[in-house]
């Protein structure tokens, strides 16, 4: 396989995971492990479909039980559309540790 130089990327994704880190550090030190340990995989799963369907909602879908239709995307108030990225990659993060065993540890 070719790789591809691509630094400006590379550098992106690490300035990224660096962020990411903060954040999971800052918020650790906020709530501790006990909330994801009391309800494990499960509430790992809720909490990221909830960021997942606010972030198609802030990207313009409509999720209705039946179907999901498209409109023009909102102007988020609250949550921009990064930091529910954001959210999602570490909830994703904090999901694969936990399923390691070493959540808490």
């Amino acid at each position: 396989m070719r790789q591809f130089e691509c630094s400006k990327q590379i550098e992106e994704f690490k300035k990224m995971c660096d962020e990411e880190l903060q954040t999971h550090i800052s918020k650790n030190a906020d709530y501790g492990p006990f909330n994801i340990l009391a309800t494990g995989d499960i509430g790992l799963v809720v909490r990221m479909l909830d960021k997942v369907l606010r972030l198609a909602n802030l990207l313009g879908f409509t999720i209705k039980a039946e179907f999901v239709s498209y409109k023009s995307p909102k102007e988020p108030k609250n949550e921009s559309i990064d930091d529910t990225l954001k959210d999602i990659s570490v909830y994703a993060k904090i999901q694969r540790i936990y399923r390691k065993g070493l959540w808490g540890k």
